[in-house]
């Protein structure tokens, strides 16, 4: 029972300590963002997917609403050497993709939908499904390669390669992006174009999932 006991004390204190991360995220970052605790309706919403097999219970959950505050949040977890997830429309189907043990990052905020006729492009966050997308497109009569299917983020699609019903025309998702807004790992925030660094552009286009930045 002593034995016992000892274990359960060093869990209580390995998770308390846990938490302090979490604590330093809420005070560092500014009032465009927001954490949130097991128990709240936010949480539940941060971590769940749209497969149950894609979720699990997280320390507190993170909704960034500025390229600054992803940066101070990513700097913090660097320094803490904290496990994070990154979710952007919940489509995961597999464990550990985007959920995490430690802090989820939800990114329901960056939900913008900006579309430039002069160029022919159209900016669009990371927290958005294609459903959310084609609402807004299709009063302005223009499409986008996106999803095909009902429920899929845009960030996942996008980055996995994403194949469209207007592929045959157009490539694939990832074909047809021209700029990578990116938050490296020391929290600074950059605009990849394939002018302004084509070897970073690339890559990011190359890979089949992030794991050295967060793109938004």
């Amino acid at each position: 029972m002593l034995f016992l006991a000892v274990v359960a004390a060093s869990l209580l204190l390995s998770s308390s300590a846990s938490r302090d991360v979490c604590r330093t995220i809420e005070g560092a970052i500014s009032r465009s963002s927001s954490v949130y605790y097991p128990g709240s309706a936010n949480y539940t919403r941060d971590i769940s997917h749209w497969s149950a097999a894609s979720s699990q219970p997280s320390l507190c959950s993170v909704e960034p609403g500025t390229a600054k505050d992803v940066g101070t949040i990513l700097r913090i977890l660097g320094e803490t050497r904290t496990k994070f997830g990154v979710k952007g429309g919940g489509h995961a189907t597999n464990p550990g993709f985007s959920d995490t043990p430690g802090v989820q990052i939800a990114m329901y905020r960056f939900s913008q939908v900006e579309y430039d006729a002069s160029t022919q492009t159209v900016a669009i966050g990371t927290g958005l499904i294609w459903d959310d997308v084609y609402a807004v497109l299709d009063r302005l009569g223009v499409n986008v390669v996106g999803g095909r299917v009902a429920g899929v983020g845009v960030a996942g699609f996008a980055l996995g390669g994403g194949y469209s019903w207007l592929t045959n025309q157009h490539g694939l998702t990832i074909d047809t992006i021209t700029e990578i807004e990116l938050v490296k790992p020391d929290g600074s925030v950059s605009r990849i174009t394939h002018e302004s660094d084509p070897a970073l552009f690339f890559a990011l286009k190359a890979r089949p999932c992030p794991s050295i930045d967060l793109l938004y």
